[in-house]
């Protein structure tokens, strides 16, 4: 075991290793193959070579959060299959390719809170079949591809986030193929009072009920009119 991680278990007894803020680079050697939680936040870490994490063939969750990452290769497809959790939060991320996670097809949770994502390709979530939780809160992304829900293939959605980007318009339909997700973070984004955005009146009429706003790190409200209809600052 490398000298300064520290080994222990999280709370599904998943043997957990955590080398947070040791000025990493690179996976450090001697970590434990059987490790199934790896937590490598406040590094220095500016990509994610998916080969590098081979020698933890059940690695479940992995933590990259508030390091330097800028780019996401596609990798070889299912490289990783035990991989669930993958946590990139507080990064340097611009765009996302094609197949993106093809490497980790079965991820049911991607955290991409926060970074500085301005495209989104249409098929950077595709075939990612498990998908229960999508966080692109806090970015820049001006424009949401149409199909971005429908290649995802995913049947067990249950949170899209994009709250607090630049997104001025919903494609039409973009909802059509999972109508009834039951957590949609939307506000905080400049949406357009047009005829451009009818659909995105009509879906929230229909689905407020699944619309809520962050209020705190741990907390949140439903709240559908904030979407169109933000709160004025006060004076």
């Amino acid at each position: 075991m490398t000298g300064c991680c520290r080994s222990d278990r999280n709370q599904d007894d998943r043997p957990r290793v955590n080398c947070t803020g040791m000025n990493l680079s690179n996976v450090p050697s001697g970590i434990d193959p059987a490790t199934e939680v790896l937590v490598l936040t406040e590094n220095q870490f500016v990509s994610l070579p998916w080969n590098s994490y081979l020698s933890f063939p059940k690695l479940y969750e992995l933590d990259l959060s508030q390091n330097r990452v800028s780019s996401l290769k596609k990798g070889p497809d299912l490289i990783l299959p035990s991989l669930r959790v993958l946590r990139l939060s507080d990064n340097r991320l611009q765009e996302l390719p094609a197949s993106a996670f093809s490497a980790a097809s079965k991820l049911m949770e991607i955290h991409l809170r926060a970074n500085q994502l301005h495209t989104l390709n249409e098929d950077s979530f595709k075939n990612l079949g498990n998908l229960e939780f999508l966080d692109l809160s806090q970015n820049l992304i001006q424009v949401l591809p149409p199909s971005l829900l429908a290649v995802m293939t995913s049947t067990v959605l249950k949170t899209f986030d994009v709250e607090d980007n630049r997104i001025k318009v919903m494609p039409n339909q973009f909802f059509s193929r999972m109508p009834n997700l039951p957590y949609v973070y939307l506000s905080k984004n400049p949406w357009v009072c047009s005829c451009e955005v009818a659909y995105l009146s009509t879906w929230l009429e229909d689905q407020g009920h699944n619309v809520y706003v962050h209020t705190g790190p741990s907390h949140i409200v439903n709240d559908p009119e904030s979407v169109l209809h933000p709160p004025r600052p006060m004076p």
